[in-house]
């Protein structure tokens, strides 16, 4: 796998450090000699579909799965054989696990048990009043919303200042409506607290909206690890460009001493000397087209969906359909013969 098992953060710097970490049930790998590293302050995204690993990666750091090999350092500290509440590392559930017996402020001094009662609501209330909850502190949380609920579980988890805090699936329990803007919220608390974090998802917007660096995952194996814009632009095989947003997979071929490959859709730049076949990834937003013309490969619009703020196409063209991304000035309708054009270099990928 041509990718890179670790985050070129140095171990003795880094907030988090996994090496070779490994977990298997019966005969499932889950994961498999994982390894990546976390910066203070750092918010960090494990993605992936379902059953990739993430969310055992998630709890072996956690201390809620014993791993079978493999190291957690925290702060530099081995931490993968002590018990959870020996980490220092917080936690929000997906489901946010709060007590519904309990008030707003219980549920957040519940992570002070150990202080006498007047300190430990003194500093629940700070808290409270930090994610945006004051004047909130006796309802219950059945009496709060969804993203109000989320809030206080974010709460309680700061409330402990743990050196880390783990957040799993953290907005997929909220209306769409509310994601986007939850989102920016709670990226702006983690940021103020400076706090380091590691977030679960298989949402791919989320990941590159709420990360500052991402680790894909596949069959329990690390595919890359980098920053979203990195990662998103510079995919480094055909399953994290096809999992990370959309793209059009090409065949292609590379003449010796070419710096572009002959595709189906016509010559490509591309981001990396290659030779020979090659595989290349080129998104949707990347390509343009333009009147047909003659001497270049003929494409054809064989759809058209109208989504308001913009609109996809596919390109039938050399056997192959494309997928493109335009705006509203886009006159091309279904029939009409057009040549593709790609704006920036396609990605040579490892497989």
């Amino acid at each position: 796998m041509n990718a890179p098992l670790a985050s070129s953060i140095q171990a003795t710097t880094a907030l988090l450090t996994v090496r070779a970490l490994s977990k298997r049930f019966g005969d499932v790998q889950a994961v498999a000699e994982a390894g990546f590293s976390v910066a203070p302050g750092e918010i960090f995204a494990l993605i992936g579909p379902s059953g990739c690993g993430k969310s055992t990666t998630l709890r072996m750091i956690a201390g809620f799965e014993r791993p079978d090999g493999g190291e957690i350092l925290l702060g530099g500290r081995r931490i993968e054989a002590e018990p959870p509440e020996k980490r220092g590392v917080g936690i929000v559930f997906q489901d946010y696990a709060l007590f519904p017996h309990l008030s707003v402020l219980d549920n957040v001094a519940f992570a002070l048990a150990r202080l006498p009662r007047e300190e430990r609501h003194a500093k629940a209330r700070r808290f409270i009043a930090m994610v945006g909850l004051e004047g909130l502190d006796a309802r219950f949380p059945d009496q709060l919303s969804g993203g109000q609920q989320q809030r206080v579980a974010l709460a309680r988890a700061l409330c402990a200042e743990p050196r880390l805090i783990l957040l799993d699936e953290p907005f997929s329990n909220l209306d769409a409506s509310l994601r986007a803007a939850t989102r920016r919220e709670i990226r702006g608390l983690l940021k103020e607290t400076g706090i380091g974090a590691v977030f679960v998802t298989h949402d791919q917007e989320e990941a590159l909206s709420f990360a500052d660096r991402l680790c894909v995952m596949k069959n329990g194996v690390v595919q890359q690890v980098g920053e979203p814009e990195r990662v998103y632009y510079r995919p480094c095989n055909a399953f994290v460009a096809g999992f990370l947003g959309r793209t059009n997979i090409l065949s292609g071929r590379v003449a010796a001493g070419a710096s572009t490959a002959d595709t189906p859709i016509g010559p490509v730049a591309l981001d990396r000397p290659a030779s020979g076949e090659v595989l290349l990834s080129i998104r949707p937003e990347h390509l343009a087209l333009e009147p047909a013309a003659p001497g270049c490969p003929i494409a054809r619009v064989a759809e058209r969906e109208f989504k308001g703020h913009d609109m996809t196409l596919w390109i039938e063209c050399g056997g192959s359909q494309v997928q493109m991304d335009t705006d509203f000035t886009c006159p091309f309708r279904p029939g009409d013969s057009v040549r593709l054009v790609a704006r920036s270099a396609a990605t040579v990928l490892s497989d």
